[in-house]
């Protein structure tokens, strides 16, 4: 049978990791990061002797550390939307069932940036280390987008966000790359007529489904990445065209 109970707030005889874990997660941050950015900014200033910063999309970027190149320890203290039973009294319910805490956000990913703000403190870094906790990853990554483009580029770094079924099935283990994203839009254009003489015109939904099948016989892309096979995907995600029922 497994032990079930209510983690109060904050979590009393847990060791430090579990118990800043569960501090973050009791912290909302589904629709506004705003408090869970100001729990992390605060630790870190209390913590640390670090150059902290909050950026204007809200991300906390903190560094110590001098020497050649860098090492950020990233994440982001956003979460998806939680159940109706993950929230009471405003906050996240966080709760112990026997080695292990549950609650919003708990592995995606706010243990793994309370590990990294551990991390972070009790290093000794030969060369600067960063801290990266952003907001929005959960809606397309505007957060790291609005840090790189503000100049946020370290030379490597750690995501500490869980890796799964890389090396074989559920197995929880460390990736070496991230295959990013890139979306691309087809636009297939015709020449419109009535649906009863399609031939008068160009039919550009059937010219994009050409376009759908060239897309399906694409080659994935490959490369390596420290002696590590990396392979993508090329899907079609979305397709939409058409105008009336009687309009070609």
């Amino acid at each position: 049978m497994t032990d079930s109970k209510e983690v109060p707030h904050p979590p009393g005889g847990m060791d430090e990791l579990t118990d800043l874990t569960a501090d973050l997660v009791s912290v909302p941050s589904h629709e506004d990061e705003t408090a869970a950015g100001d729990a992390i900014e605060s630790w870190l200033r209390g913590e640390t002797d670090a150059a902290v910063e909050r950026d204007d999309a809200g991300n906390v970027i903190a560094r110590r550390g001098a020497g050649e190149g860098s090492l950020a320890l990233v994440g982001h203290h956003d979460v998806v939307p939680p159940d109706e039973g993950q929230v009471d009294d405003g906050g996240y319910v966080v709760r112990e069932e026997g080695d292990r805490l549950y609650g919003r956000g708990a592995a995606d990913m706010k243990g793994a940036v309370a590990a990294a703000m551990l991390a972070f403190r009790d290093a000794d870094p030969a060369t600067e280390l960063v801290f990266a906790s952003f907001v929005g990853e959960e809606v397309g990554g505007v957060g790291a987008r609005h840090a790189i483009e503000d100049g946020f580029a370290p030379d490597c770094a750690v995501v500490g966000e869980g890796s799964t079924n890389y090396s074989g099935s559920d197995v929880t283990d460390v990736a070496v790359a991230h295959r990013g994203r890139r979306a691309s839009t087809l636009l297939a254009r015709g020449t419109a007529s009535h649906a009863s003489e399609p031939e008068a015109g160009v039919n550009a939904v059937y010219r994009a489904c050409d376009a759908v099948d060239v897309v399906r016989e694409l080659a994935t892309p490959r490369t390596t990445v420290l002696g590590h096979d990396v392979e993508g995907s090329v899907v079609v995600t979305e397709i939409e065209g058409g105008s009336a029922w009687n309009v070609v």
